[in-house]
Order: C-alpha cells, then structure tokens, then sequence
C-alpha cells in the first residue's frame, strides 16, 4: 500500500463541519504504561494502564455560529467529533468519540490571517468505525441505509454512533429520528433495535453507545422525519469495540 501526502480531511464537531477553515488536525491515542516492579525482580514489570484520546484541529478564524458553538463548549458539556477522509463513501473510514473541549486558542499577529486552534479530550473510547449516511445525500423522507456488516460483532461487544446533524431547512418544525438496528443476514430479516434517538430539531451531535445482546453482524441505520418539505444534511458513522 501507497504512502500519501495529507491534503483533505473532514472535521465535523456537533452541528458544524470545520473544513473550510481548518488546515490542520491531530488525533492522539495513548495508554499507560505502569511499573510494578517489587523487590526481589530482575527485570522490571509493566502493567497496562488506562487508555487517553485527544483530538485538535487548527486554520483560520470565521466568526460565525461554527465558532460561537466552540466557546459554548468550554463549559464542560460532551459533544461528538468525527474526521473522515475528504472524500468520504458509504463503509468509509470515519474516527469518532465522545468528547469535552480543553482549550481554544484565536487571535494572532498583527496583519496575518486571523488563527484558531481547539483541543479535545476523550470523554469516550476514539474509535475507527465506518460511514453510514454522507451529508453530501439530503435526506427528505424516511429510509434505511446500506447495510453493512461488521465481523467484529458479538455478545458483550460495545456499539457506537455517531451523528451530526449538519442542516435542516423546511416548515412545521421538522424533526429526524434514527434506529440503528442489527439482524444475522443481510436481508435485515427479524432485525433486533440497538440504539433509538431522541427527536432532532436543531443543527447538533448526537453520540449513543449500546452493548450486544444477540450476535447480529449486519447493521442499518433507518429514520423518519415530520414536518412540511423537510430536509437534512447528516453525517452518521458506526463502530463496535
């Protein structure tokens, strides 16, 4: 496989997509590694310890509600991140946790492009899952998406999603409900509902977790909308660890 040069990659926090403005972005994965040497040994013994994520992202300042809803952050409230390549398809490579913002940095020098800089920490395991539903897709009646299968499937395993609401345009205050459900063929045959969301009205992240009951190694994402004409643009990605 090819080594590439970084270009493009998409960045969505909440309700917003910060890849117009951004040039750079970071995700970090670590884990402690704790000494548990004792008296007596010969060579020491390392235990491992608890796992830390952290997300950043950086370019330049658009003072807009992009970046009002970053300074509303800092209040310790979760939100969702997800990056994913440029171009992203349907089983693509998206990253995603649940996380709390740790800092926020703008302004700069006099006569250059006005910065920023944000950083995140995990307030979840960052996972590597794949695409569901692509924003690029406007959503404006109900329907399922692809099935996918994740071979990773199995009782106690841990389910993740991930969506962004990134749009919504119609009258009669238009909502989105999403169920994630899972069935053992790819027909969806007797499917079992793993994740049901809440009403979504409003430009905003969504991050849900479930634990498998019964193995079921296809998944789909389904919704339905009310209102008059409605539409969203949406990004929803999936994961099991």
């Amino acid at each position: 496989m090819s080594k590439d040069i970084l270009r493009d990659q998409r960045i969505y926090i909440d309700g917003y997509e910060l890849t117009s403005r951004s040039n750079t972005c970071q995700i970090q994965a670590s884990k402690d590694i704790k000494d548990a040497t004792t008296f007596g040994m010969t060579a020491r013994e390392k235990l491992s310890g608890l796992r830390d994520f952290t997300f950043g992202a950086g370019g330049f300042m658009e003072p807009d509600d992009a970046d009002q809803a970053g300074w509303s952050a800092l209040d310790g409230s979760d939100f969702t991140v997800t990056v994913t390549a440029n171009t992203p398809s349907i089983g693509g490579i998206a990253y995603f946790m649940k996380a709390v913002e740790s800092s926020i940095q703008v302004l700069g020098q006099v006569g250059e492009v006005t910065p920023f800089q944000i950083g995140a920490a995990g307030n979840s395991l960052m996972t590597k899952g794949a695409v569901m539903v692509l924003p690029s897709n406007a959503i404006t009646a109900g329907g399922v998406s692809t099935v996918q299968q994740n071979s990773n499937a199995g009782v106690g395993k841990k389910l993740k999603l991930a969506i962004h609401v990134l749009g919504i345009s119609g009258s009669g205050t238009p909502t989105i409900t999403f169920t994630l459900k899972s069935s053992q063929v790819v027909g969806m045959t007797s499917p079992t509902t793993l994740i049901t969301t809440p009403a979504i009205n409003a430009l905003s992240g969504l991050y849900s977790e479930a634990i498998l009951g019964a193995i079921g190694t296809y998944f789909q994402l389904s919704w339905t909308l009310t209102g008059t004409t409605p539409s969203f643009s949406v990004m929803a990605s999936f994961s099991i660890v």
